[in-house]
């Protein structure tokens, strides 16, 4: 398919975001929807083989480099054994909504694939909402229970650097699965109790109208 590509079961943060994650920003090029605005997102992987990455956003084009920059409007923190998860197995693969995603055992050949140039499709990410949350406050964990050995996968985010969390959004990993599938809306999961939330709530709904409107 035009738009495949894979990612390494086994692949490490620094590859994933310097080689990969690099080259498929390379491969689709400027969105002149987002000329003009020039922001950023720092990831945090906590533990052995982690590290901070930044994802910029000068001018429309994304790129990646290696630690953090000043001022990222929003920060993704988790620890590496809950990051290798969510990028590369069971309940993970994050991308699959990029594109059609398969694992691979083989990393050299995935990382060549990679760094030989990948379609990358569109991210709908439009700049109404990029204005919104660059000045959203606040921060939350969004846990997903019962994944993979009956564990619990948390990613941390932080808006414009707010440490303390307002809320905890909870999932189960099936219902994740589904809402990553397509097949069961958000809007309707929280309707049905499937996504739960603690701590703030009324920040929560104002922050996920942010998301959901274009």
């Amino acid at each position: 398919m035009a738009n495949e590509f894979t990612i390494p079961e086994d692949i490490t943060p620094r590859d994933f975001y310097q080689t990969l994650l690099a080259a498929l920003f390379a491969a689709r090029g400027a969105n002149t929807a987002l000329k003009g605005f020039d922001t950023s997102v720092r990831v945090v992987v906590e533990g052995d083989g982690g590290g901070t990455w930044t994802i910029r956003l000068r001018d429309g084009a994304f790129g990646v480099a290696r630690g953090p920059e000043a001022n990222p409007f929003v920060t993704l923190r988790q620890t590496r054994d809950d990051w290798q998860v969510t990028i590369t197995k069971g309940i993970g693969k994050l991308l699959a909504r990029m594109g059609e995603v398969t694992s691979t055992t083989d990393t050299a050949a995935a990382l060549s694939q990679a760094a030989g140039g990948l379609k990358m499709p569109a991210i709908t990410f439009g700049a109404e909402k990029l204005k919104r949350l660059s000045v959203t406050k606040g921060s939350f964990h969004f846990d997903i229970t019962g994944a993979e050995g009956g564990r619990t996968i948390r990613c941390s985010v932080l808006f414009n650097e707010t440490e303390k969390p307002n809320f905890v959004v909870t999932i189960k990993a099936e219902d994740y699965r589904a809402m990553a599938a397509g097949t069961l809306p958000p809007q309707q999961a929280f309707m049905q109790g499937k996504i739960q939330i603690s701590g703030d709530v009324p920040f929560a709904m104002q922050l996920g109208m942010q998301f959901l409107q274009p």
